[in-house]
C-alpha cells in the first residue's frame, strides 16, 4: 500500500522521507485520486487482495480462481501482482488452471475500472523482455477483448519466439474485423521484408 501512495504522488514535489513513511500530503493525495470515502473499507479490500495473491501462488490456485467472481472480482484494485499472476496462470502447465485463469479474466470485460487498469498493464507488458510475459499478456488482452491494443499485439508477430507469435495471432484474430485488418497489414509487411531480404541476397550473389 505504501508503494501505491508514493506512486500516486509521482512527479509532485514532496519532502524527502524514509522509505517506510509517507507524508500527510501524500496520504490525502492518494485518498483524493482514488475517490475514497471509507478508508477502512479500502484497507479491508487491499488485505483481501494480498491474501488472494498468496492463494494464486499456492497449490490451491485453481480453487482460488474459480471462486473469483462477482464482488470478489469487482472489488479488486487490481494490484500489479494480481494482474501478473492472472496472466501467467493462463500458460500454467495444468490445463484446468490455465482455463480457469482465462475464464476469470473474461469475467472482467464488463467491469470498467478493472478492465481499464488491466488493459493498460498488459499492453505495457507486451514490451517486456520475457517471451513468457509477452505471451501471457497477449492472451490476457484477448480475454479482455482489448481491440484497442491490436496494433501493439500485432507487432509481436515478428517475435523470434513461436509461442509469442501464436499468442499474438490468436489474440488479434479474435478481435473480428479490426483484427483481420491488422492481420492483413502485418502479413503484407512480412511479405515485403521477405522480398527485400531475397533481393539483397540476389544482389550479393551477383556481386560475388
Amino acid at each position: 500500500m505504501l508503494q501505491q501512495i508514493v506512486h500516486s504522488c509521482r512527479g509532485m514535489p514532496v519532502p524527502q522521507c524514509c522509505r517506510d513513511q509517507v507524508t500527510v500530503f501524500q496520504f490525502f493525495n492518494y485518498l483524493s485520486r482514488c475517490g475514497l470515502t471509507d478508508f477502512g473499507e479500502h484497507l479491508s479490500h487491499l488485505a483481501k487482495e494480498v491474501r488472494l495473491i498468496g492463494a494464486l501462488q499456492s497449490p490451491k490456485r485453481r480453487r482460488a480462481l474459480e471462486r473469483l467472481r462477482g464482488s470478489r472480482l469487482s472489488e479488486l484494485q487490481p494490484l500489479a501482482p494480481t494482474l501478473q499472476l492472472l496472466a501467467s496462470l493462463q500458460i500454467d502447465t495444468n490445463t484446468k488452471v490455465s482455463r480457469a485463469a482465462a475464464t476469470c479474466l473474461s469475467r472482467t470485460t464488463a467491469m470498467k475500472t478493472f478492465r481499464a487498469k488491466a488493459v493498460l498493464y498488459y499492453t505495457e507488458r507486451l514490451r517486456d523482455d520475457s517471451a513468457q510475459v509477452q505471451q501471457a499478456a497477449c492472451l490476457a488482452l484477448k480475454c479482455l477483448k482489448a481491440s484497442e491494443s491490436v496494433e501493439q499485439i500485432a507487432d509481436l508477430w515478428r517475435s523470434e519466439d513461436e509461442d509469442v507469435r501464436n499468442a499474438a495471432r490468436e489474440a488479434v484474430l479474435s478481435f473480428g474485423k479490426k483484427g483481420h485488418l491488422a492481420f492483413q497489414r502485418m502479413d503484407r509487411i512480412c511479405q515485403e521484408l521477405q522480398e527485400e531480404a531475397l533481393q539483397n541476397s540476389d544482389t550479393e550473389i551477383t556481386i560475388l
